[in-house]
């Protein structure tokens, strides 16, 4: 499920766009998943995509944003306002090898 208040805010500006037709920015809600200092962690966003802009450059410049902040992506996941899935829009090289250890480690620490 996507935050409500995320989600409230978004179709505000969606709204807000709403005079520009067809050149207003596309909301795409995403949760990003990525690492700080070595920690774990994600969040859920709108992001507002230019008209004709690509996926490959929404991945670049989001890539580029976290990492001013000192942050490093491991995953980028687009969802509906439901929360399901609407696509990958990347995946870090190692993502899923890195999810399987984890479980493994977490399983290990149950046993």
């Amino acid at each position: 499920m996507v935050d409500k208040d995320l989600l409230q805010r978004s179709e505000q500006m969606d709204l807000l766009f709403a005079p520009l037709g067809k050149y207003a920015p596309k909301r795409r809600l995403v949760w990003v998943d990525y690492k700080k200092n070595g920690i774990d962690m994600h969040v859920s966003l709108a992001f507002y995509s230019l008209y004709g802009m690509t996926d490959e450059a929404i991945v670049a410049e989001m890539i580029r944003d976290f990492a001013r902040q000192g942050k490093k992506i491991g995953s980028i996941v687009e969802v509906d306002p439901d929360g399901e899935l609407v696509g990958w829009l990347y995946i870090e090289p190692g993502y899923f090898g890195e999810c399987v250890r984890e479980a493994i480690e977490l399983r290990k620490k149950g046993e």
